[in-house]
């Protein structure tokens, strides 16, 4: 793996690490709060929200990555390596496809969201609307990466139902 590579999954994983310890850092306070305090704090369920948007965005990278995005490869394992192959190279250039029809809007989106603040933490609403372009760049860059492997490796043959690390 290149070391760039390296680093966005990294970043990757890091993201998804911070948002699940925010989610249940949240969560916690909320249980603490409805049990012992006559009133639960609001804000709880909006940071728990927003942090389960960045869980995903940086996750779906990471699970197209090790190949556990959930697909239906019942026709796909039935077919010879190289098909395989083939037809992981050419799910990878749809799901790129996607990746960089989504990313301009998706810019566009998160500018919108400088004029908008969040109801209960106040936070400017670009801070969540950003997470359309991590998604957008995240599924492309490693759909990218998944492309040009198969392609430098012509005898790598890609497991019939099976993810990877």
């Amino acid at each position: 793996m290149v070391p760039l590579l390296r680093l966005i999954v990294a970043l990757s994983r890091a993201v998804v690490l911070a948002a699940f310890a925010v989610i249940v850092g949240a969560v916690a306070i909320q249980i603490v709060a409805r049990s012992f305090l006559p009133h639960s704090p609001v804000w709880t369920e909006e940071l728990t929200r927003f942090a389960l948007l960045y869980l995903a965005a940086a996750g779906a990278g990471l699970a197209l990555r090790s190949r556990d995005l959930v697909d239906v490869d019942i026709a796909v394992a039935a077919l010879p390596p190289r098909g395989r192959r083939a037809m992981r190279i050419l799910a990878c250039l749809a799901t790129l496809l996607l990746a960089v029809a989504m990313f301009g809007p998706s810019l566009d989106f998160t500018a919108i969201g400088t004029f908008q603040t969040s109801p209960t933490l106040g936070w400017p609403m670009s801070l969540v609307h950003v997470v359309t372009t991590i998604a957008a760049g995240s599924l492309g860059l490693f759909a990218l990466a998944e492309i040009a492997e198969l392609l430098l490796a012509p005898h790598a043959d890609v497991p019939a139902g099976t993810g990877r690390d």
